[in-house]
Order: C-alpha cells, then sequence, then structure tokens
C-alpha cells in the first residue's frame, strides 16, 4: 500500500528536515522566545525605516528609490523568513498581505506569496498519529492509498490526496498537532505589536483589524464547523443542484467539493483536478480567460455577502483552483474563516458599498467585508487583469436593499420637512416639489430664499440618498460642486476689501513660487476671471491619479509650477478644478493663514452659518451628509452637452463617461474632506442663501434667521470633534457680530462692492468685453441680456444667485444630479410668483 511505502521514507523529507526541526523546537519550546523574536523584529524594522527616513534628507532624489526600494526588500525578507520560522497565525496574516499588491511595496506581495500553501509539511507520523485518533480507525481501515507528499501546507494544516475504501479520490485536511496554543499564543503576541505600533506611530491604528482576527481566527480550529460552513455555502450558491436564482444577475458559476467526513482536526473533501489561481503560466497554458475567472469569483463572494449574509472572509489565491477542463471554472476551497452577517450588518454594508462612502468609525463585520473587497482587488493585479468590481458587485448590493430604496412623496408622508412655512409662494413651491417628487426628479433638496433682507422661503424635502432613507432636513449638507467657486471669489474679494491684495496685483507678488514657468504676467483679476490662462491645471495629474485632489498643499505646489496654454487675459476658459487652487493659493499666502481658517473668519462666523457652510468638512458631520446620484432618465441628454461656461473643448468632467465616475468619487469621504475651493463645497441652501443675501445688500448681515426652522441655523459646533476652542475659536463671535442686523462683511459701498464682483463701472478694464463671468462670479442676465445679478452653478443642478435690484436672493441644493430641470423649475416658477425676471440660463 502507499500508505506503507510512505511511512518507510517517512524519515527522509529532505528538502524541509532542518526546517520543520526548527519549527518544531519552536511550536513546543518556549512561548516567551517565540514571542521575543516577534518583538524584535517588529523593532529592528521600525527603527530600519526610521533611520532611512532621517537619512533620506541628504541623499538625492535619484538615488531616494532606490534606497526605499532596498528596505523594502529587506524587510520583507526579514519577515518571510521569520514567518516561516513561527509559522502559526503568522502564516495567515502573511497570506492576507500576500494579495495586497494593489497597497503595499511590490517586495512585500512578492516575496509574501511563497507563504502562500508552500509552507514545510510535518512529519508523515504526526499525521497519520491524528487522522487515527480522529477517525478511530487505522490508516489500512480507511484509505487503499495515500499520497505521499501534501497538495499543499497552511498555517492550521496540511493536506494529502487519497482513496478511500470504496473507491473514491479524496482529499484529507489534517490539522497540526499543538496548532491551537500557538495560534492564541500569536493573537497576543499580534494584539501586542499594535498597539505599539499605536503608541509609536498614533496615524496607524490596526485595532479594528486584529480585534476581529482575534474574534474570528480561533473558530477555524473546529473543523466540523469548516464542513457546516462548506456545505452551507455551496448549497447557498447552488453548486451542486445548478440551482437558478430568480434574477439573472444574480446566478453564479462556481464549484466547491462535497464533505465526505470531519472531526475537529481531520476533515474529508471530494477530490477536485484544478490549477492553483497564483500559478500563471499554468492558467495561460491552458487557455484560462483570467478576467473571467476572477469576475465569477467576485460574483461568488457578492452573492455571498449580498444576498446570502454568509460569507469566506478569507479569500487568498491559495483559497482558488480554476478546472483544467473546460469551460474552466474557479473552485472554491477553505471555509474555515467565514462571518455571518445580521440583516441589519447586510444594508449598512451594502448601503456603504453603493454610496461609495467610507466610515470613519470600522465594526469589526465592516472590517472583513473591506478586507474581502481589498483581497479581491488584489486578484485582479496579481492576476493582472482588469476588473470592474462596481459593476459585478452592485446588483447584489441593491437586492439586499430591495426593501430600502426610496419611494418618493407617495409611500412617505413626512417627505417635505415639517418646518415653518414663511410665505405664500413656500407653500405653493412645497407643493410643486411634491409633483417633481412624484416624477421622480427629485431624491433630496432644499430651497431658501431671501427677498428684501428676509427670508420667505425655507424647505426641505426627500432623503438622503438612494440607499439612505433618513429625511433631508434644513442642515443636510449638499454637495454642491462648483457653487463653491462663488464662496471663494467672496473669500477672494474680502481679502481686497481689508487691503490684503490688489486685483491688479501680479500673483507672483503675493505667492513667490507662483513666477516659475512665464506665470509672472498673470495678475489677480485674471484668475478671477477666468483669463489666467491656466484652466487645465493639473488635468491630466488628476485623471491619471484622482486621489491627488485630496492633498491641498501638493496641489498648490504643483499649480504653482504649471505653464500656462495662453497669455493671460486673451480668452475667458473656464477653469472648473484649477480656479481653486489659484484662489486658494492667493488667498493663503496674501493672509498668511490656512485657507479654512479665512472661510470662517470672513464667512462663516459673521453670517452665523456654523456647521453649515465648509470647503471640506470636519469629522462629525458625516450624518448629515446627502449622497450624489444621477438622474438616469437625463443621461442621454447629459451625454450629448458641455459645460456651458467652456467654449469648444469640453472639460474632462463634463463628459459623461468621466462624470457617472466622479458621482461615486466625490460621495467618499476622503474627497468630501479635501479642500478645493473649486469644486468641494459642502452647504445648506440656507446658509448660501444667506450669503448671497449679504452680498446683495453691500455686505450686511440680513435679520437671524428663524428661530423656528430647526435645528436653528448656526446652532452646530463648526467643527464638532475638536475640543481645542483656542485652535478655532469654537463659535464664540467678536462681541461686534452679536447685533448681526448692524454687521457688514464689507467696508466698500454696496455700489462700487457690485460693480467689482461683475466686473463693471471702474473694474470694466479687468475682465473679458462680454464674458459669461465677472470676478469670480458667473453673471446672471435675464431673457432680455440685461444684467441683473450674479452668482454661481454647479454641476447637476445646485445653484446659487442673486438680483440685485428686486433685492432677492436664493439657493438650491440637490443629490440628483441632471441636467437641471429641476432646478429649471423652481427658478421659474418662484420668480413667476414673485413677478421679477427670470435668468436667461433658468429661462
Amino acid at each position: 500500500m502507499a500508505i506503507r511505502r510512505f511511512r518507510s521514507k517517512c524519515s527522509v523529507l529532505d528538502p524541509f528536515k532542518p526546517v520543520v526541526k526548527k519549527f518544531h523546537s519552536m511550536g513546543w519550546g518556549s512561548i516567551f522566545v517565540r514571542r521575543m523574536k516577534v518583538f524584535s523584529l517588529a523593532i529592528l524594522i521600525y527603527l530600519d525605516y526610521k533611520s532611512l527616513k532621517h537619512r533620506q534628507k541628504w541623499t538625492s532624489d535619484s538615488e531616494k528609490a532606490a534606497l526605499w526600494e532596498k528596505a523594502h526588500e529587506r524587510n520583507a525578507n526579514r519577515i518571510v523568513k521569520l514567518i516561516i520560522e513561527l509559522e502559526g497565525m503568522w502564516v495567515k496574516m502573511g497570506q492576507y498581505f500576500s494579495v495586497r499588491a494593489d497597497g503595499l511595496p511590490g517586495a512585500y506581495p512578492r516575496l509574501l506569496k511563497q507563504l502562500q500553501d508552500s509552507l514545510p509539511p510535518r512529519c508523515l507520523k504526526e499525521v497519520c498519529r491524528t487522522i487515527q485518533k480522529e477517525l478511530g480507525k487505522s490508516m489500512d481501515d480507511l484509505f487503499t492509498t495515500f499520497v505521499e507528499a501534501p497538495i499543499a501546507t497552511a498555517s492550521i494544516a496540511q493536506v494529502h490526496r487519497a482513496t478511500l475504501r470504496d473507491g473514491q479520490e479524496v482529499v484529507v485536511k489534517v490539522q497540526h498537532e499543538g496548532i491551537k496554543t500557538i495560534i492564541l499564543e500569536d493573537l497576543k503576541d499580534a494584539k501586542s505589536v499594535v498597539e505599539w505600533i499605536v503608541w509609536a506611530e498614533p496615524k496607524y491604528n490596526f485595532h479594528p483589524v486584529i480585534d476581529e482576527w482575534c474574534k474570528e481566527a480561533p473558530k477555524e480550529l473546529d473543523f466540523n464547523k469548516e464542513a457546516e460552513n462548506t456545505r452551507k455555502v455551496s448549497k447557498n450558491l447552488g453548486c451542486k443542484d445548478n440551482r437558478i436564482d430568480k434574477n439573472p444577475e444574480h446566478r453564479v458559476k462556481v464549484l466547491m467539493p462535497e464533505v465526505i467526513q470531519s472531526t475537529e482536526r481531520v476533515l474529508i473533501l471530494e477530490y477536485m483536478d484544478g490549477v492553483r489561481l497564483n500559478d500563471s503560466c499554468s492558467l495561460d497554458s491552458l487557455g484560462v480567460n483570467k478576467k473571467n475567472i476572477v469576475e465569477e469569483i467576485t460574483r461568488a463572494y457578492a452573492h455571498q455577502i449580498f444576498l446570502d449574509g454568509f460569507f469566506n472572509a478569507d479569500p487568498h489565491p491559495g483559497n482558488f483552483l480554476v478546472t483544467k477542463s473546460r469551460p474552466h471554472l474557479p473552485i472554491l476551497l477553505d471555509f474555515g474563516f467565514t462571518k455571518l452577517l445580521s440583516s441589519s450588518m447586510k444594508h449598512t454594508v451594502a448601503k456603504m458599498f453603493l454610496a461609495s462612502a467610507e466610515l470613519d468609525a470600522l465594526s469589526g463585520d465592516i472590517v472583513l467585508f473591506l478586507r474581502v473587497l481589498n483581497l479581491l482587488a488584489g486578484l485582479s493585479t496579481a492576476l493582472n487583469v482588469s476588473v470592474s468590481y462596481y459593476r459585478i458587485i452592485r446588483p447584489f448590493a441593491e437586492s439586499a436593499l430591495e426593501c430600502d430604496t426610496n419611494e418618493g412623496p407617495k409611500d412617505n408622508a413626512e417627505w417635505v420637512c415639517d418646518s415653518p412655512v414663511n410665505s405664500e409662494v413656500e407653500a405653493k413651491l412645497r407643493a410643486l416639489l411634491v409633483q417633481l417628487g412624484y416624477a421622480d426628479k427629485i431624491l433630496g433638496i432644499q430651497v431658501c430664499a431671501y427677498k428684501d433682507g428676509n427670508v420667505i422661503i425655507d424647505t426641505a424635502a426627500g432623503v438622503l440618498g438612494n440607499y439612505d432613507p433618513s429625511p433631508v432636513q434644513p442642515d443636510t449638507l449638499f454637495p454642491v460642486f462648483s457653487v463653491t467657486k462663488g464662496v471663494t471669489a467672496g473669500i477672494l474679494h474680502w481679502l481686497v476689501d481689508k487691503g490684503k491684495v490688489k486685483l491688479e496685483e501680479k500673483v507672483a507678488n503675493i505667492w513667490p513660487e507662483f513666477s516659475s514657468n512665464r506665470k509672472d504676467l498673470i495678475k489677480v483679476h485674471h484668475v478671477l476671471n477666468h483669463t489666467s490662462g491656466l484652466q487645465n491645471a493639473l488635468s491630466s495629474l488628476v485623471q491619471d491619479n484622482p486621489m491627488v485632489l485630496c492633498d491641498w498643499e501638493e496641489c498648490l505646489k504643483r499649480v504653482a509650477m504649471v505653464a500656462p496654454e495662453s497669455e493671460p487675459g486673451q480668452q475667458q476658459l473656464y477653469h472648473y478644478l484649477s480656479y481653486g487652487w489659484l484662489c486658494g493659493g492667493i488667498i493663503q499666502h496674501a493672509s498668511k493663514r490656512k485657507f479654512q481658517d479665512i472661510l470662517e473668519e470672513a464667512m462663516v462666523h459673521p453670517l452665523n452659518v456654523e456647521g453649515e457652510l465648509y470647503i471640506g468638512i470636519p469629522q462629525g458631520v458625516e450624518s448629515r451628509l446627502a449622497t450624489l446620484t444621477l438622474d438616469t432618465n437625463d443621461l442621454n441628454k447629459l451625454a450629448e452637452v458641455s459645460s456651458p461656461t467652456s467654449s469648444s473643448s469640453s472639460p474632462p468632467m463634463f463628459q459623461f463617461d468621466i462624470l457617472a465616475g466622479l458621482v461615486p468619487f466625490f460621495n467618499t469621504l476622503n474627497v468630501r474632506r479635501a479642500i478645493l475651493p473649486a469644486a468641494n463645497g459642502h452647504c445648506s441652501a440656507r446658509a448660501l442663501a444667506r450669503y448671497y443675501a449679504a452680498l446683495l445688500d453691500g455686505g450686511v448681515v440680513p435679520p437671524p434667521h428663524s428661530s423656528l426652522s430647526q435645528p436653528p441655523l448656526g446652532s452646530h459646533p463648526h467643527h464638532p470633534k475638536d475640543t481645542s476652542n483656542k485652535k478655532h475659536g469654537g463659535n464664540k463671535k467678536d462681541s461686534k457680530t452679536n447685533n448681526l442686523s448692524d454687521f457688514k462683511i464689507f467696508s466698500s459701498q454696496k455700489a462700487k462692492l457690485h460693480d467689482s464682483f461683475l466686473g463693471i463701472g471702474d473694474y470694466e478694464k479687468l475682465v473679458v468685453p462680454n464674458g459669461d463671468f465677472g470676478l469670480g462670479f458667473k453673471r446672471v442676465c435675464s431673457k432680455d441680456g440685461s444684467l441683473i445679478g450674479f452668482g454661481h452653478s454647479g454641476l447637476g443642478g445646485s445653484t446659487a444667485y442673486c438680483d440685485i435690484s428686486n433685492r432677492f436672493a436664493i439657493s438650491v441644493t440637490l443629490n440628483k444630479l441632471s441636467f437641471g430641470s429641476v432646478t429649471r423649475d423652481i427658478i421659474q416658477f418662484v420668480c413667476s410668483e414673485l413677478n421679477i425676471p427670470v435668468p436667461e440660463e433658468y429661462a
């Protein structure tokens, strides 16, 4: 028999013999020695990187990359060497990071890959001893053959091929002796290392991850549970009975082995012949479509998470095979580490995925969900295939939320927020909003308007997002895209009013680094008028790496180095993103203070709009954020048009395929927190309307907002999670702002101020004749071409403007992006009711 022949050869496992003895002494020897090796290596690697970080200050740029690459290689080798020596739980962690090819320096995943089922095996005597003890029979009574070398050896067990007495080919998974003790001790050590890292480098907090490992990993030590998990997932996915899901999008084509027998430490499964997913050469020789394989695996995990609420939380490449025969299908293995999601958590995970938003406080369940997504992303990177995970997973996530999706006003009696009605116009407007809601034109919306210095409309309706049924309130924060530019312009004019900046001053005089690459002739008024010639600055960089938008200082540094495409003052071309960095850089260098601090001093505190006007949100406001979505009924229209403010060459962000990607991108918290003074304002409509009401009255702050509007405007702390009043000044206001109706933001006369905003009168020579823009603001004209006011609209429909002669200011904020039809209907209705001109843009 093969088993007897193998026994006779047990003493000559030549390649691994030294390693096995070394591990054996570590595994069963002193836990203290084992622990000291872990801590010593952690300290060694930490000091290595710290030293390198200090040393690179005196290293040329050309040599820095090579230094870091050598350090990564050196430390990755150290980690792999110790993991192979210690085995246990460290192998599981190494396997996890081995598929993070998308998020780690290349040396780490490359070297850690050898931990994917390629560890030294245990001696056959130990394997046989465990099998016979667990199953209560001799090897001869159980098997006709038992293959000498294990198929794979992992952290907890190793797997052998065998043939049962009835002739069935199987694999036998046998748990290593004493591994339970080692696993539990390793988890303690890992937790200690994480605590030390957090103490040494607070920004690297891995507590949520290690806490979930400590909770879930010990469950892998009972193979009866793994057998039960395998049967359950196989049934859910319809692997054996070819079950047809009701929804064709939910069908999954994967295979799983049948469970033959199990005990706590031995698991016998059906043998399935296949190629390892990480054996790229074999996959290529078989003609396997690797992209299809990764997509089908992704679908299987989406099914497990969103439909079944029960999933394998450990999808590293060693846990997948691909069938050798056509059609090539993935085989899912190893269901020891699974997670059961409650119905509420399944909904939370689905909402999080569909909103593409990040969370600050991650529960253990979400940690595992994100881990699975990261591992799946690592698979496609490792196999060098491009997979659209969002497209594949979305139908499954939407299915999990079928009962939660918004049905509009017909199923929600509180669809319009129950706030005071300020005028007859507002009462009629609310009826119009309900009609638009029935027509599925509105998801969530706010409208606020001032007439003659008083609030006449302050209405909120709808919900925060497609998958968030929380109601929109007056204090909800909406992303308003380019409406932000009007606020940024106001800050720069405030500095001009304070004598900190001159409109005809060269930008390089204020911002010395800006003088490079022929930009020494660009003046402040060129930036405000969109005539600086830098309309596409950093556009290629943003397309290649969108997350660079989140690095404010890096963007300022880079925009100061670019070259203009044309001479300043020659042509008005919309600066769709560069406007924010240009104005923001001027504001910071002229004031010698941070952009957000100036925003608070100039506008937020004087207007009493704390907590409702941000350019880059702080922590603590997440529950009030509206989530963007696209109006699918307007997709064709959006695809056919370009920016109304651009010339023949439409900026990339106005192309529909790019726009569709921008929506989830701008929903993420990283982007929401970024300082983007051209496109990232988060405001309530009542804060924006109050801002424009003040501007149209020459900077005079309107009377306090109605206290009946709940929560009252200005009642939120502007920095909810910042307990230091010293740093931000809390919500304290200068004593002269206590009587807001007597306070002015600007000292200039109203007429002169409006002329500067519009670029007329004494400021006419600073702008391009007949342009759409004045100095920072969009000119608002009536249908007959008469200039009536100023403001700024944003991508998708949010807007804010004022009509000077009629002392009227209005703001609309919404989260269902469209071609602007909803905003047009609202503006036309309100202007008609008040008998004032409708702006040409909305006529």
